[in-house]
């Protein structure tokens, strides 16, 4: 008999590292998906895979089995739990829209902070792209075998692979002499959801290990990237759209290229844009500028998607946050909070430049910066020009009035 029983999640332990891993069942209880949640520390357990996926759109309608009782979740979750009982996965699975309780707010603010080392910790990342769709099983296996069975194209092995480049050399081979099936597929397969999302900057970034599942076809990471990066070669190129490829190639979709053509944006990215040193403030404000529009449901996300990936140095995380997250605070208090930080930062890292000096070689930046930002997490100030300059000078005037010791 069918469970209407909700399931409800046990608290976790603030003071220490919890998180909550899935286990999906082979078989299903009176036609339900039926899964098991169990708690454990994170230093115990990194036989796991961690999910980068979509939400989708709400409300959750579809029922699960989580510990016999009843549980809603999304339709895109809802069908990759679907593919992993056919496919039989046996591991151990940390999806956010599961493990985490979305209803409460402190829990939230603790398992964000542990995001980075779960995805960090991860036996791999598993990139749902979502159902078939599109023809996405013919794009799939012309990524997976490099072949186009109705041009004859192939990138079977390496040696195949380096005459395929040559040719491409000699505009003998592309994307364009692909049939129209595969070029369609190819550039729907690109177009999805997925790639524009603000969270798989960190999920892909944070990856030892990660690959592609697309309906019940999966992919590996290193081949998709050999893949898009044979095509850059050629004409093939524009088939990807531009985000898709660079978050590919260099698991940190770098976004500049979408605004080189915004004269505002360009007169504050001389700041923004300049290489991160070991500031974890200065990486911040680096990657919250260069992944400013890539989407998120929730605004405050702008700031908190990137706090974990600020702390990430030469391929390890290194330090605490900059801050913590606190998804009781309203949009401009998040807002508030990551720009007083990083402009403090900037201030204190160019003293003892003048007041004067910095007014007119730094505050239009700054002012830049913040009126693009506000704009991209929804907010808006009249007052806002005014407010970012009484920061910059109550901090200079703090700092040329410390005291001095002999």
């Amino acid at each position: 008999m069918r469970s209407t029983t909700p399931f409800v999640h046990t608290s976790l332990d603030p003071q220490v590292r919890q998180i909550r891993l899935l286990n999906v069942e082979s078989e299903l209880s009176d036609g339900l998906i039926s899964c098991t949640l169990g708690t454990y520390l994170i230093e115990e357990r990194n036989l796991y895979i961690a999910l980068s996926y979509t939400w989708g759109p709400g409300p959750a309608t579809n029922t699960i089995l989580l510990n016999g009782a009843a549980f809603r979740v999304r339709r895109n979750l809802h069908e990759f739990l679907l593919v992993a009982r056919l496919k039989g996965f046996t591991e151990a699975l940390w999806i956010d829209q599961i493990c985490i309780n979305q209803k409460a707010v402190q829990e939230r603010n603790h398992q964000l902070t542990l995001m980075g080392t779960i995805y960090y910790d991860a036996q791999s990342v598993l990139l749902w792209l979502g159902s078939a769709a599109d023809d996405s099983d013919w794009a799939m296996h012309v990524i997976a075998t490099g072949k186009d069975d109705h041009c004859g194209w192939t990138t079977d092995t390496a040696q195949k692979r380096e005459l395929l480049v040559s040719a491409a050399q000699e505009r003998d081979y592309d994307l364009e002499q692909a049939s129209l099936r595969t070029r369609h597929a190819i550039v729907n397969f690109f177009a999805r959801a997925y790639w524009s999302r603000l969270w798989i900057i960190q999920e892909l970034k944070l990856a030892r290990h990660a690959y592609v599942l697309c309906g019940m076809q999966r992919v590996g990471w290193q081949c998709l990237q050999n893949f898009v990066r044979l095509r850059q070669r050629t004409k093939g190129a524009s088939f990807f759209s531009e985000r898709s490829t660079r978050l590919i190639l260099t698991k940190e979709c770098n976004t500049r290229s979408f605004h080189r053509k915004e004269l505002h944006f360009l007169e504050a990215s001389e700041v923004m844009l300049r290489i991160p040193t070991n500031s974890a403030s200065e990486r911040l404000r680096y990657l919250v500028w260069n992944h400013c529009r890539a989407e998120c449901a929730d605004p405050r996300d702008k700031v908190y998607g990137m706090l974990n990936l600020a702390t990430l140095v030469e391929g390890k995380l290194e330090g605490e946050l900059l801050f913590q997250a606190d998804y009781n605070k309203t949009v401009e208090q998040v807002f508030w909070d990551f720009f007083e930080q990083t402009l403090i930062d900037q201030l204190k890292s160019l003293y003892p430049q003048s007041s004067t000096e910095w007014k007119r070689t730094w505050l239009p930046k700054w002012q830049c910066f913040a009126s693009i930002l506000m704009y991209e997490m929804g907010l808006q100030s009249e007052a806002l020009c005014e407010k970012v300059e009484n920061i910059a000078l109550e901090t200079i005037c703090g700092l040329e009035n410390r005291p001095t010791y002999a």
